[in-house]
């Protein structure tokens, strides 16, 4: 069992401890999972309930943005009654919920799963739902004394973690410590340039004439191949630049607005996830669970634009009002023309 008092007597000076018991309903044996975080951080931790094993996320609220989620799942035994059937399809449950709500995710711990032995059942399955993720597990080398990996390190990009090492001393444990440093994403407040044609606006029947024009102009007694395709590219890309040429753009950004707010974004992520497990464990009582979710999806969005327009009406000047009215009646701004010419008296 995790005893938050002592594990914060060890932590290291500006460092907390931020944990999850395992309850008590699932036997106190083996603890929980946790997290040693230097303080002063901006996080906020989501606590997973998964009856086969302990999983916790802990996600960075600042500019550097991080999600790391702590997973043990205890070994199958008599004692627990866990099965490993049940533990396959839970974890595809939470991976695929991490996968779906966050970006740049990056997952630990300890799964009893022996990933080194490439033809055992379980971790075939184990690995055709990583892949089903893009998710890359990067720890090579043996975690545990009797020579089997099983503690993971899952990412989305490899490319992310440096420095991994396996510290193999099973003087406090017969579990090794890995250690690996994790490159974190900076997210700025200004979004990144893209370069784009407006190929909608293109002309077609005077794009085909130009393009049949460039490439019949194009010498055909060019003294290689490659020189005849370098000709013919440029021939092709003056073309495109003449009736769609590049342009930079900035997309916009993705802030709220309006009546959409934190609130109701948050409430329609519950409704996915609440889907998504009914789809994977098909259970009435899940089908209830999503359905009340998307009435008081239905219900808050309603509740949130009535608020929304009766905050504009009353800051609205006379002419805004009007303008505002006519909105929300979805009046046609088309001036009507009487179909007959007025008789004449």
């Amino acid at each position: 069992m995790i005893v938050e008092p002592i594990i914060d007597d060890l932590c290291p000076p500006s460092f907390t401890f931020v944990g999850q018991h395992r309850p008590e309903e699932k036997g106190t044996r083996e603890g929980g999972v946790g997290i040693v975080l230097k303080s002063g951080l901006m996080t906020k931790t989501v606590v997973h309930n998964y009856s086969t094993f302990e999983a916790l996320t802990l996600i960075t609220t600042d500019n550097n943005r991080a999600t790391i989620t702590v997973v043990y799942r205890p070994p199958p035994s008599s004692e627990n009654g866990f099965s490993t059937t049940d533990f396959l399809r839970k974890v595809k449950l939470l991976l695929s919920e991490l996968y779906l709500d966050y970006t740049s995710v990056c997952v630990v711990g300890d799964f009893n799963v022996h990933v080194d032995k490439r033809h055992d059942p379980t971790s075939v399955a184990f690995e055709q739902t990583l892949q089903g993720l893009s998710l890359h597990q990067v720890v090579s080398e043996p975690t545990h004394k009797h020579g089997n990996i099983l503690d993971l390190v899952l990412v989305q990009e490899p490319e992310r973690v440096s420095s991994l090492h396996v510290d193999k001393h099973y003087s406090i444990s017969d579990h090794c410590m890995v250690t690996f440093q994790l490159k974190l994403i900076l997210e700025t407040s200004e979004r990144p340039f893209l370069h784009r044609r407006a190929l909608k606006h293109i002309n077609m029947a005077d794009f085909v004439l130009n393009v049949t024009e460039a490439l019949s102009s194009l010498a055909s007694n060019a003294p290689t191949l490659d020189e005849s395709l370098i000709a013919m590219n440029t021939a092709l890309l003056t073309t495109l630049d003449s009736h769609a040429p590049l342009k930079t753009v900035r997309p916009k950004g993705n802030v709220h607005k309006g009546c959409y707010d934190d609130e109701v974004h948050e409430e329609r992520q519950r409704r996915r996830r609440l889907e998504r497990k009914f789809k994977i464990t098909e259970l009435q009582v899940q089908s209830e669970m999503w359905k009340d979710q998307c009435t008081k999806v239905v219900r808050l969005i309603d509740q949130k634009e009535k608020s929304y327009f009766q905050n504009k009406l009353k800051e609205a000047s006379s002419k805004e009002a009007f303008t505002l009215i006519d909105r929300l009646l979805a009046k046609d701004k088309a001036m009507t023309i009487p179909s007959e010419k007025p008789s004449v008296l």
